[in-house]
């Protein structure tokens, strides 16, 4: 490499030269010292130029050589005070939408209001289908009942989000033959958010029960009610009547649990596979026709203080309505408290200390899981795993293959007196899947989590419950006390939390003191208390749009948050 130098500078230059890289050049900007550069190249013949030029090159990234070099050819057609070094415009969609996607949902907005062509790139639906099937944006089980029933037909022609980064140009080609409304459904979703953290909500109150409501059950059509009345009430929310459409009577005595789903035209059975809500509430689910005087059929499931389970069938059209008791199910010896249900069983608990799984289509009794030592009221389970929660203050943790007990779940209290486990039973259970953790509330209010067993606890514990000391039955389970507090700052101390749901996006909890807390799932912050009934709350029903609660005070109460 040729070095930098100046055949026509004196030895007094080259000292003035080195003056001003010690002293002037240390105190000027970046900006300023390219200035004096330039300035002085203009002193300079054509081959200190070259020496010059050659001495920067050499220090420049091919990247930028290459930059340099296409410039010219870049601007040439360039408006002059255009902005054309927006690269949004001639960059390829494609690399546009890979660069777009990697922000987040606030930058997205921010971004479509720069020009045009950002807010098309901005608005690409692609970009609001990935942010709508994210977890923490896509609430499961309710989509299908915020949005038309065709929404479900037509995503399965969208791309899954486990495609690739190199297929994204099949990704736009997709996306624009798609008809569903990504921004709009992100943003419905936004606004249902903002409405939760607000507090801004309608509510509605409906009346009718003689006795305190025990459970409801909510499929976007309508709310059913279980009642101390021994009846079960069906009101349509899609209509402003606050009176119910139909009552059930069957039941010998108080109703305290149910369960609704969706039947299918053909085989007359549900037609989803996963659990959807613990305690006496079921959560919604997709109707099949979206009518305001026809909703579709569903399958309603009642367990009862009498001691027995009813399969009743509903059905609705303009002109009349029709009810029918398709089976009872019996075997229980004392009230049955909790039940849930999917289309291949129901598992229900009991006063009686067990919980029973019964087969859905042919109503016959599966196996019974025995090992608690009193009432069992609360219930819930996923794939594999079952989780009651009792009054003898345990919460066990059951296979369902095999029916072997795996945990018992024991709250940990500063004194080893039995008495303390009495005095605090279990009140209510709510798996919250996406972060994978049980709730469990007491009815002194304090509620407590559980992180879900791994695989391989889940592996060490079966062979510990089997292959243990007594390996025929009763099994061995291992035995956790539970120490991590979910935060209650907004429950007053000792009072009775009787229920608990919650969705993606929220935790809520009814208490005896007449209020439903509302707590962020994500931070388990407390976000809102709500108001409206005039007696304790018994149960409660979280949905991404509606909460509904039931009350001693005779009444249900529906808060809905999606308002504009």
């Amino acid at each position: 490499m040729k070095a930098l130098t100046f055949p026509c500078v004196s030895d007094s230059s080259q000292s003035f030269v080195s003056f001003l890289s010690t002293k002037l050049l240390l105190g000027l900007e970046p900006e300023q010292i390219l200035q004096l550069v330039k300035d002085l190249s203009e002193l300079l013949n054509n081959q200190q130029k070259e020496n010059l030029l050659e001495y920067l090159t050499t220090h420049m990234r091919l990247s930028h050589l290459e930059s340099l070099r296409l410039t010219s050819r870049l601007h040439s057609t360039c408006i002059p005070l255009s902005d054309c070094y927006d690269f949004v415009k001639w960059l390829p969609p494609e690399l546009v939408l890979r660069i777009f996607s990697y922000l987040p949902w606030d930058a997205l907005i921010a971004c479509s209001m720069v020009n045009r062509a950002w807010f098309r790139a901005a608005r690409h639906p692609e970009l609001y289908r990935r942010l709508c099937q994210l977890p923490e944006w896509c609430p499961p089980l309710l989509d299908k009942q915020l949005f038309p029933f065709s929404y479900a037909v037509d995503t399965e022609a969208v791309p899954s989000t486990g495609q690739s980064s190199d297929s994204i140009a099949s990704l736009l080609i997709n996306s624009r033959n798609a008809s569903v409304d990504w921004f709009g459904i992100f943003q419905k979703r936004s606004r249902l958010r903002r409405n939760w953290l607000l507090g801004r909500h309608r509510m509605r109150r409906f009346t009718g029960h003689n006795e305190a409501v025990y459970c409801v059950a909510y499929d976007a059509h309508r709310i059913v009610s279980g009642s101390a009345d021994a009846t079960i009430r069906v009101w349509n929310v899609r209509t402003n009547a606050n009176w119910s459409v139909q009552t059930l009577r069957g039941h010998s005595d108080a109703v305290r649990c149910l369960q609704l789903l969706p039947l299918d035209d053909d085989s007359g059975t549900s037609s989803t596979s996963t659990p959807s809500s613990p305690d006496c509430c079921s959560s919604p689910t997709s109707p099949t026709l979206l009518s305001i005087w026809q909703p579709p059929e569903a399958l309603l499931i009642s367990g009862s203080a009498d001691t027995t389970i009813k399969l009743w069938r509903l059905s609705t059209t303009v002109k009349w309505s029709r009810i029918a008791c398709t089976s009872t199910l019996q075997g229980h010896t004392d009230a049955v408290r909790c039940l849930q249900a999917d289309q291949q069983k129901v598992l229900s608990g009991s006063y009686d200390c067990t919980v029973r799984m019964w087969d859905l289509k042919t109503s016959m009794l599966r196996c019974t899981f025995r090992g608690h030592t009193a009432g069992v009221i609360c219930l819930t389970y996923d794939e594999n795993l079952l989780y009651s929660g009792s009054l003898d203050n345990t919460v066990r943790v059951w296979c369902l293959s095999s029916e072997a007990c795996l945990f018992t779940l024991y709250r940990s209290v500063l004194s080893s007196s039995s008495t303390q486990f009495w005095l605090t039973p279990v009140s209510s259970l709510h798996l919250d899947r996406l972060r994978g953790r049980l709730l469990i509330a007491h009815h002194d209010g304090i509620i407590l989590t559980w992180p879900l067993p791994s695989h391989s606890q889940l592996v060490d514990a079966y062979a510990q419950a089997v292959n243990g000391e007594r390996a025929s039955f009763p099994w061995q389970p291992v035995a956790v006390y539970l120490t991590e507090h979910f935060d209650t700052s907004g429950v007053c101390s000792g009072t009775v939390v009787r229920c608990i749901d919650g969705d993606t996006w929220h935790i809520v909890c009814g208490s005896d003191d007449k209020t439903l807390k509302v707590w962020r799932a994500d931070n388990d912050q407390l976000v809102n208390v709500l108001q409206g009934h005039e007696d304790g709350i018994t149960c409660v029903l979280v949905t991404s749009s509606v909460l509904i609660s039931g009350s001693y005070d005779k009444s249900v109460l529906l808060y809905d948050f999606d308002i504009t």
